[in-house]
């Protein structure tokens, strides 16, 4: 874990599986001022402004990956899977790009005197974003739930949904590697009560609190 200058600005790393309910986390921590850093959002800017990122892409995968200088994401998938080592290939070189996109946020938060940093970001360690941070909590639910809710966010088959979720690690192999756990098995309340706590332990955890003024027993309040 990176400690470096935890007692002004500490960053956590947030990950999860598809439909666990880690982006209504993110969010509930968001809304008690802590800087928010989507990794997926970030990829679409990423795919979208950074012409080196682009060019780059489009040498190895095509020049019809993009359209009007803007990945179609679509369609670089395709090509990646298709394409013998291409998923490894598309990681290489994307990842560094959205690493870079990334610092240049955290940097910003640092100048915003935020006090705490969330990247929420599904690969997390599939990335190595992970030892950016200074503790990762992870929100798990069971395979059935997830499902269920997947179905009512996107127009998928259940085969669909089942071969998503077989691709990522599993919670068991995510709860492995994380300093907390957040068990969304529970109404929307009782999630937001989970996430307040998780985000108090890790602080206390990391000795930030104490180096923070008093009241501030979250995340610094935004203005």
């Amino acid at each position: 874990m990176n400690n470096k200058g935890a007692t002004a600005l500490i960053i956590i790393g947030l990950c999860g599986r598809s439909g666990s309910g880690k982006s209504t986390v993110a969010n509930f921590w968001r809304r008690i001022g802590a800087f928010l850093i989507d990794a997926d959002e970030v990829c679409h800017y990423v795919y979208s402004k950074n012409l080196r990122c682009v060019k780059e892409l489009c040498e190895s995968f095509g020049n019809d990956v993009a359209l009007d200088g803007v990945i179609v994401r679509s369609m670089l998938a395709k090509r990646a899977y298709g394409k013998i080592g291409g998923i490894d290939e598309l990681n290489r070189i994307a990842h560094k790009y959205i690493l870079e996109e990334i610092e240049t946020r955290i940097s910003l938060a640092a100048d915003k005197d935020t006090g705490v940093v969330v990247i929420d970001a599904p690969l997390l360690f599939e990335s190595g974003l992970e030892k950016r941070c200074d503790a990762v909590i992870a929100v798990i639910a069971d395979d059935s739930t997830q499902i269920e809710r997947l179905k009512k966010r996107d127009a998928k088959s259940e085969e669909e949904l089942v071969n998503r979720l077989s691709a990522q690690l599993s919670a068991a192999e995510i709860a492995e590697r994380c300093d907390c756990i957040i068990n969304n098995c529970g109404s929307l309340g009782q999630l937001r009560r989970k996430a307040y706590v998780a985000m108090f332990y890790i602080q206390l955890k990391l000795g930030f609190l104490k180096n923070r003024k008093k009241g501030h027993l979250y995340v610094k309040k935004q203005d």
